[in-house]
């Protein structure tokens, strides 16, 4: 009996199929809620890794169980499916272990033009906090303090992870001083 026959005959090759075809499915899901709801993007390869990580075991199973009829549990399979289990945790845990799954979005409390507190979830973009001090220092240069204070402000309240000796973050703390005493002009 040849091995194509075999592997027909247990129904390896669709049962690898289904699941490889709903493992993609399960992980475009995945990806989609990540980009909605600003979580972490590490979820979606948590994911990745390890449903397709665990091919062994359906291949295992379908081996065992693909023919018709009733079949028993073998000790190949009593064994496999836990060592397959605990080799794609152990993977997962070694490779994303270290990794921040949580939100990618903080919560930040500004105060807006008329001195009232909102909060917003901000997504966390290293990238951002710059780009609002640089439209702060642009605000400042075309003599609009207050519009260049509230930019500054933003900026800091969004700078949640930056290191306090970053060059940008205290520059940004020393324009909003310097804005902050500036007269208001009626």
């Amino acid at each position: 009996m040849s091995i194509f026959h075999e592997l027909r005959e247990r129904r390896i090759i669709p049962a690898v199929g289904v699941y490889i075809g709903a493992s993609w499915v399960i992980v475009e899901i995945l990806d989609r809620l990540v980009e909605r709801y600003l979580l972490s993007p590490y979820l979606t390869d948590i994911a990745f890794w390890g449903l397709y990580s665990m091919l062994p075991a359906v291949i295992l199973m379908s081996w065992t169980h693909g023919r018709p009829g009733k079949d028993k549990s073998t000790k190949v399979e009593k064994v496999g499916l836990p060592v397959n289990i605990i080799a794609t945790l152990g993977l997962l845990i070694t490779v994303f272990g270290s990794e921040d799954i949580g939100v990618r979005a903080d919560l930040v409390t500004v105060a807006n033009e008329l001195g009232h507190q909102e909060q917003h979830y901000v997504p966390r973009d290293s990238s951002e906090p710059r780009l609002w001090f640089a439209r702060a220092l642009l605000q400042q240069a075309r003599s609009n303090p207050k519009m260049a204070l509230a930019s500054v402000n933003y900026a800091l309240a969004i700078w949640t992870e930056a290191d306090p000796d970053y060059l940008d973050y205290q520059a940004a703390l020393s324009l909003r001083d310097e804005l902050s005493m500036v007269p208001a002009k009626n």
